[in-house]
This record gives C-alpha cells, sequence and structure tokens, in this order.
C-alpha cells in the first residue's frame, strides 16, 4: 500500500482527497495536517511514501516547506496540489524538488495516476505542468521575475495582490523590515519603479490568478463596490474620456446599472469608508494619467 500525508489546511478537501486515495484500492491516507509545522513533524515521526502538499498553508507557504522536506527527506517524493495555475508556480516547485505539480481542479484519476507515479521515484508532469516547462525553456530571454528568489516573488505577488507590507510581513511569519528590502531587492532586479508598474506587470504575465481582494470605498456617504471602481475607470479608458468627476459619475452609473435620470452620488471630501489598499490607490493614479485623452495637434 502507498502510504500518503495529505497537506491542507481545509479539512473539507482533506476529506475528498483521503476518499479519492481510499477508493484506488492501492493507497491509503495514514494521516493529515493542516499547517506546515504540522506537516513537518509527521514526516519525521512517520515513515511515508507520498506528500500531497498545498501552496497555501496559514503558518509557511508550500515552497518553503516543500524546500524543509527535501532537506531532512530528500527521497521522499512530495506531489504539489493547489489551485493555483501551473504558469504561477510549477516551475519554482519543480525547481525546489517536487516530484509533481497538480492542479485541485484535476480529475480524481489523474490524482491517482499522479500518486501511483511519483511513488516509484518518478516526476509526475502533467499536460499543463508540461506546457507552462516548455514556455520557460523556450524563451530566449527569460522574464525578469524569474531571476526572483521564492521570497521576493511571493512579495511581488501579493504587493500586486493589493497587501500592505505590514500584512505581507504577517502573512509571510517576517518583519516587516525584511519584507521591505525583498520590495527593494525585486524593484532593483525588475527594473521597476514603484508598485503600480509592478502590479500593472503582475497582471499583464497573469501572475496571479484572480483579481486584488480589495475592500469597499466610498462615494459620498454610498459604498461602492471596489470591482465597481475598477469596471468604472476601465470604461472611462475605453471611451477615451477625461477623468472628471461629472464623466466618471456617468461611467459609475452605467457600470452600476442605474438609470441616468437618478440623481448621481456625490464625491464630497475624503471617502467615508475604508480606503482603498494604497497600491490601488497608486495604481489607479498611475493609470489616470496614462488614460488623459491625447491633446489635439
Amino acid at each position: 500500500m502507498i502510504r500518503v500525508l495529505i497537506a491542507d489546511d481545509h479539512a473539507i478537501l482533506r476529506r475528498g482527497l483521503a476518499e479519492i486515495i481510499s477508493e484506488a484500492g492501492d493507497m491509503e491516507v495514514v494521516g493529515e495536517a493542516e499547517s506546515s509545522s504540522q506537516t513537518l513533524k509527521f514526516v519525521r515521526d512517520h515513515s511515508l511514501d507520498v506528500v500531497l502538499l498545498d501552496i497555501d498553508m496559514p503558518d509557511r507557504n508550500g515552497i518553503d516547506t516543500l524546500k524543509l522536506l527535501k532537506v531532512e527527506k530528500p527521497k521522499l517524493p512530495v506531489l504539489m496540489l493547489t489551485l493555483h495555475p501551473e504558469s504561477i508556480y510549477a516551475l519554482r516547485a519543480i525547481k525546489a524538488g517536487a516530484s509533481g505539480y497538480l492542479n485541485k481542479q484535476s480529475a480524481p484519476t489523474m490524482l491517482v495516476t499522479a500518486i501511483r507515479q511519483v511513488a516509484t521515484g518518478r516526476r509526475y508532469i502533467s499536460p499543463a505542468t508540461a506546457e507552462a516547462l516548455a514556455d520557460a525553456a523556450a524563451t530566449a530571454d527569460q522574464p525578469a521575475h524569474t531571476t526572483l528568489s521564492d521570497r521576493e516573488y511571493e512579495t511581488m505577488r501579493l504587493i500586486a495582490s493589493g497587501r500592505t507590507l505590514t500584512q505581507i510581513a504577517a502573512e509571510m511569519h517576517l518583519s516587516v523590515k525584511t519584507v521591505s528590502v525583498y520590495r527593494a531587492r525585486l524593484l532593483e532586479k525588475m527594473q521597476l519603479k514603484n508598485n503600480a508598474e509592478l502590479t500593472h506587470y503582475v497582471l499583464k504575465n497573469k501572475l496571479i490568478d484572480s483579481q486584488p481582494e480589495t475592500p469597499n470605498v466610498s462615494l459620498g456617504a454610498k459604498a461602492i463596490p471596489s470591482e465597481v471602481v475598477t469596471n468604472t475607470l476601465r470604461l472611462l479608458a475605453s471611451r477615451r474620456l477625461s477623468p472628471t468627476p461629472e464623466n466618471y459619475q456617468r461611467c459609475y452609473l452605467e457600470i452600476s446599472g442605474q438609470t441616468p435620470a437618478e440623481p448621481a452620488p456625490e464625491a464630497q471630501g475624503a471617502p467615508a469608508g475604508e480606503p482603498l489598499a494604497p497600491v490601488w490607490t497608486e495604481l489607479i493614479s498611475e493609470l489616470l494619467k496614462q488614460w488623459q485623452p491625447a491633446k489635439p495637434d
């Protein structure tokens, strides 16, 4: 029997994975872990054939956990199982010692096949992972982000997701000063000037799998969902309108589905609600500068 450890912080997902594995017949789940520290302890205390490891763990990300696992048990196969697309983490996971990389949206039969294959000491490369690796190998001039260390890369993604340095420090279990150093290094390596340019680069290269989670903002006394704000700015740009309050209100009414006859909300003074994350404030400011209509000759 192939002895498997499931390391994932979602209990419902662990239960589903355990059912898939138990139904295979030639493998069994001998343990579960919901954090990096639990994963490392279980690996030290038990004999295993395969570890299923998520990237998003509460106390340490999966790539860092993988590196620690390979130091203690270099021959133990680790199969990364995550929601992140292969283009974001697959190459880094393979370089860090993973035996395979699989998206959680993959079919159950693919998961079983992957476990069996890595348990024999071979690598499991899914078609999506193979494509990501081929793209990286075929690129003559490697993208700037490939020069970053894993910590710098994660800092970049979190900044682009709208996190503040304090939030990033808490999430990565580092000091704010250390995160600031990572930010300075990655900006220098990538020859970027600020968070706005960094965020633009990340979105352009699809290095985050969803739009940043930003809080709602307020326009007057009315709370406006952040996605409405973003879409309003996009509409403003697509129509080559000057970013005046009047044009912003017209676009806002159309995006929010209100009729033109309805009184437009008025922006008076500072927002009454929670402000946008600093990175988005900076990004929007930069975008507005770029979206100014060209002056006639």
